[in-house]
């Protein structure tokens, strides 16, 4: 068996997102969106 630990931290690289549990489950609006992947333009696909 294998474990992998990680720790993360919420909406890392986003300001008004780290750090804050208010995120959880809950997707960003169009312009709160287009914000966030200005702050973090590394992502996994295009959105």
């Amino acid at each position: 068996a294998v474990c992998i630990l990680l720790h993360t931290e919420m909406g890392n690289g986003i300001d008004f997102m780290m750090g804050s549990h208010a995120w959880h489950g809950i997707a960003p609006n169009d312009e709160q969106l287009a914000e966030a992947l200005r702050q973090n333009p590394e992502t996994l696909g295009d959105y």
